[in-house]
């Protein structure tokens, strides 16, 4: 059965329910404790806590557009299933948009694991394909990318959504790299890093042969201060690279800036870096700290330095702490191919991509009829042509 009142859904069934909020900025806090309490059990899940969420939905003006699978234990109340989502218009012709279910900030956001209790991850599928189904007029589309591939429940919601009749596409075209710091420094470094880091050296020589010292700086309060000047620097190689990256607008810069704040305060961030004796910044290195994890965000250097790689000197040195820091298991350089990463590990994993078709969607149905016309429009008048 399913019922509705005041923009809240609810879908029930004699084992479990599932229940979608339209929420704004003041609703979300009312899933915000439970969000976070199933965060901390799943990895990876830095960008999916709720400080993270609050503060792109406030920043973007996101609250008419986000939705939020709430799914719980219909005996008990208990949740054990939340999947934060926002409706991203597209295309469909000229005359009609689409509508995309996507992960709530996907833009900055790394990973997308799908926040489910251990053990319920049927459950939690099935809850999810029953909703999507029910509501069909509301979505055309459903995109969930960069789920790590050890993520749990997501074949189990492929599986769900099949038996639904939904279309099911996987894609396993990225990866992310990781270093396992648990192991010994000195080992880790003669084996692996020492053959691939002579270029590193070479810079560091240069240095000391230009009479240049060095010293790192680690800031894990107050890092506001230091964003400018670190966005100015990050913009100017990503546009000598002719890259777009995810925090490039005003309005990224601003809910970046307001999740650092937050971020401080659970002592989960944390800003390197690599200055002149004199105090002139060289390098920077942006980094998240979440469960034993040191997860590698934003590096950019300035372009002065160029020729002496400050960036990766730092990177370096910040990965050797984390070797000798009893609490970090893990140094993860997050979404991103970069060659450099590979000079630092061999290690890594792929991430899952599902796209969803929705085959009763009215706008969806119209669209197909809509470009079968059009190709059989261009094939008569190419035939009328021929004849010519």
């Amino acid at each position: 059965m399913l019922c509705r009142a005041s923009g809240i859904y609810r879908l029930s069934s004699s084992v479990f329910m599932s229940k979608c909020l339209c929420l704004d900025g003041h609703r979300f806090s009312e899933i915000a404790s439970e969000l976070d309490v199933l965060a901390q059990q799943i990895p990876h899940t830095v960008h999916q806590r709720a400080d993270w969420y609050q503060a792109y939905v406030d920043v973007c003006g996101l609250q008419d557009k986000t939705q939020v699978l709430h799914i719980f234990d219909s005996v008990s109340a208990r949740t054990f299933g939340i999947l934060p989502l926002q409706l991203e218009p597209y295309r469909g012709t000229r005359f009609w948009s689409m509508r995309k279910l996507v992960p709530l900030a996907q833009g900055p956001s790394d990973f997308v694991n799908l926040l489910i209790e251990p053990q319920r991850e049927v459950e939690f599928a099935e809850s999810m394909a029953c909703w999507l189904q029910k509501n069909n007029r509301l979505w055309e589309q459903l995109q969930l990318s960069y789920i790590p591939e050890s993520s749990a429940g997501w074949q189990e919601l492929c599986d769900a959504l099949e038996r639904k009749g939904f279309s099911v596409s996987i894609s396993r075209e990225r990866r992310f790299y990781k270093i396992d710091t648990t192991e010994n420094w000195d080992d880790y470094y003669s084996a692996y890093l020492h053959k691939k880091l002579a270029d590193m050296r070479n810079r560091r020589n240069r240095l000391k042969r230009d009479g240049i010292e060095t010293k790192i700086v680690t800031v894990t309060q107050g890092i506001e201060r230091y964003l400018p000047h670190l966005f100015e620097t990050y913009h100017k190689r990503r546009q000598e690279l002719n890259q777009s990256y995810a925090t490039s607008s005003p309005v990224m810069k601003r809910f970046l800036t307001k999740v650092i704040q937050q971020y401080e305060r659970s002592g989960n961030v944390v800003l390197s870096i690599l200055q002149t004796a004199s105090g002139v910044p060289m390098a920077y290195q942006l980094d998240w700290l979440c469960d034993g994890v040191r997860y590698h965000y934003k590096p950019t250097f300035d372009e002065q330095f160029e020729q002496y790689s400050p960036s990766k000197i730092l990177l370096f040195e910040t990965i050797k702490e984390c070797f000798e820091h009893p609490d970090i298991r893990e140094f993860n350089f997050m979404r991103g191919e970069s060659s450099y990463k590979t000079q630092f590990t061999d290690q890594s994993e792929g991430y899952i991509s599902l796209s969803v078709v929705n085959p009763w969607s009215l706008r969806y149905r119209g669209t197909v009829l809509a470009s079968h016309l059009v190709r059989l429009r261009e094939r008569f008048w190419r035939g009328e042509r021929t004849r010519e």
